[in-house]
């Protein structure tokens, strides 16, 4: 279709882009306020 093989390596759109900065951002905020990492906890976020 425009010459790239879609997969982890190829190119990203702009929609997408902004959707994994915007989760990205999320999650960044949660660590700060003391999000323990995921794995290493059972607690839940509401």
């Amino acid at each position: 279709m425009n010459g790239y093989t879609p997969g982890y390596y190829g190119p990203m759109s702009i929609e997408n882009f902004k959707k994994l900065n915007e989760a990205y951002q999320i999650l960044q905020t949660a660590l700060k306020k003391g999000l323990p990492a995921l794995k290493e906890t059972t607690e839940r976020l509401m």
